[in-house]
């Protein structure tokens, strides 16, 4: 029987050698050969299957309406999966939360009479969440407080709570020099005495919330107040 020149070459082909081989191959023995050779589109395929599994649900998540986003300035929480008090907020202020989202930053920390490469990174971001009008409220620390009241970042909460809320908390108001005119402005709101936030063990410090000048969403943020004061 007579062997063609193309059958010759086929038989004697580098691949069908390699799947000869392959077959004769143990179990595990195959196992390193495919990742010996196929390792880079292995692990492209799982990088690429890992971005799709954290990407996809953070752009559906971040799609939605955010109703509040806070900013627990130097807190003890550690996250906002940490603790029930936003959706506690949500259930007592009684919002719609579906195709919603609300946020809980407990990310930032600045020491600002001890700067340091973290407060730096912290204080970047707490500028750009200011400048991007992405930032509705604010609890920090009073140092933090003046320092972000100067620049002219918060309401007058004396102007946007209600009269009796106002009469009712007015020993608590912090003031802070106003930058535009030189006045002593209520900007800031002691939390000091927030059962909330105390069970909670949220800040070593006494807690002052303000409402950011640039907030869209300033009825949630006086919900979000009455909620931290226990008033709803």
């Amino acid at each position: 029987m007579k062997i063609s020149l193309n059958e010759e070459k086929q038989e004697n082909s580098p691949i069908l050698e390699k799947q000869h081989k392959f077959k004769d191959l143990s179990l595990p023995d195959k196992a390193g050969y495919i990742w010996d050779y196929y390792k880079w589109y292995i692990i492209g395929a799982a990088l690429a299957i890992t971005l799709l599994v954290v990407t996809i649900p953070n752009i559906i998540e971040n799609s939605k309406d955010c109703v509040l986003y806070s900013v627990f300035l130097n807190t003890n929480i550690k996250g906002q999966e940490y603790t029930s008090i936003m959706d506690d907020y949500t259930d007592s202020a009684q919002i719609d939360m579906k195709n919603k989202r609300i946020t809980l930053d407990c990310s930032l920390y600045i020491d600002r009479k001890n700067p340091s490469s973290a407060a730096m990174q912290s204080s970047q971001k707490l500028t750009a969440l200011f400048a991007s009008k992405t930032i509705d409220v604010v609890v920090s620390d009073k140092s933090n407080f003046e320092f972000c009241s100067s620049q002219g970042a918060y309401k007058d909460l004396k102007e946007i709570l209600p009269q009796d809320l106002c009469e009712k908390y007015k020993d608590y108001f912090i003031e802070a020099e106003n930058p535009e005119t030189g006045e002593m402005t209520a900007y800031g709101l002691s939390l000091i005495n927030s059962e909330i936030l105390n069970t909670e063990e949220a800040f070593e410090f006494e807690p002052i919330l303000s409402v950011c000048l640039s907030t869209d969403k300033q009825d949630n943020a006086i919900k979000f107040i009455k909620y931290l004061l226990g008033e709803i």
